[in-house]
C-alpha cells in the first residue's frame, strides 16, 4: 500500500464558538456574500473554547491513518509547546512524523477560529509565518509513495517545480488540492499541476474559476458540472473530484461520473469538512476500493467531522467507516457522461 506524503500547512487551531455578532447578507459583494459584525470596543463572553490540530497536511494525514492508509505530513513546526503537541498527537494517531521538520527557534503557526453557533460557519484568523519558509526536499519522494499537495504559501511555485520533477523522475502519483491564493496568484502554475494530477480535488466555485481562465470557455455552461468536468479533464487531470457543500459532491474517473449527496447533517462547525472528504476519498483509492466506495467514504467522513469543533476530532476509523459507509454507498449515483 502506497504511503501518502501530505505537503502543506501544520498549525494549532483555537475555536471560539459564539452566538453573538450580526450576520448580514451582502449578495452584491461577489467575494463576500455574507458578513458577521461585532461592536468595536465591546467584550463578548465565550462559554467554551476548543483546541485541535489544524492545517490540511495534518488533517488529511490523520484522516488517512485512521482509515488504515499510511501517511506522512511534510510541513514545518516550531520548537514551542504547540509544535511538541502536534508531533505527539500525530504519533498517537499512528501518523509517520519523519518528514515533519522542526525549526527550533520559531513559533508554530496558529489559527483562531470564530464559529457562528447558529450556522456552524466560521471566520478564520491565521498566522502562517513559518509555513512561508517551507521548501520541499525532493529526496523525500519515492516511487512507492503518493504525493498530496494542498494549499501552499511563500515560495509555493518553487515547491511546485520540485514536486513536478519528483513525479517525472520517480513516477509517483500526485493528488492535488490548490488553495484559493494559488488560483488567484498564478493560474498557469496551477494548470501545470493539474496536468500531472492523478487525483484533483476542487470545490465548484474553484472549478468555475479555473475553467473561466481557459480560452474559449462557454459562459452559459459555467454552472454545468458535466461541462466543468470535461474542461478539467482536458487540462490533464485523471480522477477529478468536485465538492459543493450541501449540494453534494461529484467524482469522475475514466468515463464514469458519480454523485454523492450531502448527508444533510446540521453542522456544529464546518472547519475541516473538505479535508475529511479528501482523506476519505484518497484512503479508499489507496486501499483499491471502488469509485462508489470512495464517494461514500468522503461524504461520511465529512458528515462526521462537522459534528465536532476541530478538523480531526470526528475523523472515522476504518472499522467505523465500514459500518457507516456500507449504507451510504447505495445513495451514490452513477451518472451518464454527456
Amino acid at each position: 500500500m502506497k504511503k501518502v506524503i501530505c505537503i502543506g500547512s501544520a498549525l494549532g487551531d483555537v475555536f471560539l464558538p459564539t452566538s453573538d455578532g450580526i450576520v448580514t447578507d451582502t449578495p452584491d459583494d461577489i467575494l463576500a456574500k455574507r458578513k458577521i459584525t461585532f461592536e468595536l470596543g465591546a467584550k463578548y463572553r465565550i462559554e467554551n473554547r476548543y483546541t485541535a490540530l489544524g492545517g490540511c497536511a495534518l488533517n488529511v494525514s490523520i484522516g488517512l491513518a485512521r482509515l488504515g492508509a499510511p501517511s506522512a505530513p511534510y510541513s514545518l513546526i516550531g520548537g514551542d509547546g504547540i509544535g511538541m503537541w502536534i508531533r505527539d498527537t500525530l504519533m498517537k494517531n499512528k501518523v509517520d512524523t519523519s518528514l515533519l521538520r522542526q525549526v527550533s527557534e520559531a513559533q508554530t503557526d496558529l489559527s483562531v477560529i470564530l464559529v457562528n453557533r447558529r450556522s456552524g460557519e466560521r471566520v478564520i484568523f491565521v498566522n502562517r509565518d513559518l509555513q512561508e519558509t517551507l521548501i520541499v526536499d525532493a529526496s523525500a519522494m519515492g516511487k512507492d509513495s503518493m504525493i498530496f499537495v494542498s494549499a501552499l504559501s511563500g515560495r509555493w511555485r518553487e515547491n511546485y517545480e520540485i514536486v513536478q520533477r519528483s513525479i517525472d523522475e520517480c513516477g509517483c502519483a500526485l493528488a492535488y488540492n490548490p488553495g484559493q491564493s494559488n488560483l488567484d496568484e498564478d493560474m498557469g502554475a496551477v494548470k501545470e499541476m493539474i496536468a500531472r494530477s492523478s487525483y484533483f480535488f476542487v470545490n465548484k466555485d474553484e472549478a468555475m474559476q479555473i475553467v473561466a481562465s481557459c480560452d474559449g470557455y462557454d459562459t452559459h455552461r459555467l454552472d454545468d458540472v458535466q461541462y466543468l468536468f470535461a474542461q478539467l479533464r482536458a487540462l490533464g487531470a485523471k480522477t477529478i473530484i468536485i465538492t459543493a457543500g450541501l449540494d453534494g459532491a461529484w467524482l469522475m474517473r475514466e468515463n464514469a461520473l458519480y454523485f454523492a449527496p450531502s448527508s444533510g447533517e446540521k453542522p456544529l462547525d464546518t472547519t475541516g469538512a473538505g479535508d475529511a472528504f479528501t482523506s476519505g476519498v484518497l484512503a479508499a483509492f489507496v486501499r483499491e476500493e471502488s469509485p462508489e466506495t470512495a464517494c461514500a467514504w468522503g461524504a461520511v467522513n465529512a458528515a462526521n467531522v462537522i459534528r465536532f469543533y476541530g478538523s480531526n476530532t470526528g475523523l472515522l476509523s476504518l472499522q467505523e467507516m465500514r459500518k457507516r459507509a456500507d449504507v451510504f454507498v447505495a445513495k451514490v449515483e452513477r451518472i451518464g457522461v454527456k
